[in-house]
């Protein structure tokens, strides 16, 4: 493979890995309007969770979609930021990008519950359905909801130790620096917190790793679409560090 070939798969790595990135993120602040101006509060009961459904369903269909959108969209971003960082800190990379991807897979998971529920109403609204049996049903309804938000609770713990772990790699790599290898530290760290904070009490704390995720996303992304349209920004870097490599 010659050099503008190298060039050119470069920058189509760096454009749409940056792009779904962007993108990514922007999903997942629509999936968070859309619960905000289309959702009515939520309910007091597990019961009435079953039975207010049929009235969301179409709702719930719709931000869950977006939800998982969002999150495969981020997959390119870590696989592009990996390409990006392998040269200058091979270790720190390969560990963020696969944990980064964990995470994300982890978070895909979850990222569908309705399909767990939906059975459950349609036995609830059957005419043989018992008022024992109804009751029943919400006990099921919220065990599968606690699954959800454990799948949920785990993935946003390891995206951002994997966000730690790319900001780490970043400290070594010229074409980012310290500016932005400061921001992933700060946002993997606040991440972490967050998400720990969130298992240990199950509080509003679980907001701060989901929107340190999608500022990560955001900010990375934008970064590696810039460094696309500077034509050989990686390769001309792995030639200066390849020959330091090659005499250390």
């Amino acid at each position: 493979m010659n050099r503008s070939q190298m060039i050119k798969q470069e920058k189509d790595v760096l454009r749409w890995g940056g792009l779904s990135g962007m993108l990514g993120s922007i999903l997942l602040i629509a999936a968070m309007a859309i619960v905000i101006t289309m959702m009515p509060s939520d309910p007091a009961t597990w019961e009435e969770w079953v039975t207010r459904f049929a009235d969301i369903k179409t709702v719930r269909i719709l931000e869950n979609t977006v939800y998982l959108m969002g999150v495969i969209l981020w997959v390119p971003a870590f696989l592009a930021l990996y390409y990006a960082l392998r040269r200058t800190n091979l270790a720190f990379a390969l560990f963020g990008s696969v944990l980064g991807i964990l995470g994300l897979a982890i978070l895909m998971v979850g990222a569908l519950p309705h399909i767990g529920v939906m059975p459950l109403a349609d036995i609830y609204y059957a005419p043989e359905t018992t008022a024992a049996d109804k009751a029943t049903l919400g006990l099921l309804w919220q065990g599968s909801q606690a699954i959800h938000e454990s799948s949920l609770a785990v993935g946003i713990l390891v995206v951002p130790i994997a966000m730690l772990d790319l900001g780490i790699a970043m400290f070594g790599a010229p074409t980012f620096g310290k500016g932005f290898a400061g921001i992933s530290l700060l946002l993997g760290i606040a991440g972490i917190i967050g998400a720990v904070g969130n298992i240990i009490t199950l509080s509003e704390i679980g907001a701060i790793p989901v929107f340190a995720i999608i500022i990560f996303n955001f900010v990375m992304g934008w970064k590696l679409f810039s460094l696309s349209r500077t034509a050989g920004a990686i390769t001309q870097m792995e030639e200066r560090v390849m020959p330091e490599l090659r005499t250390g």
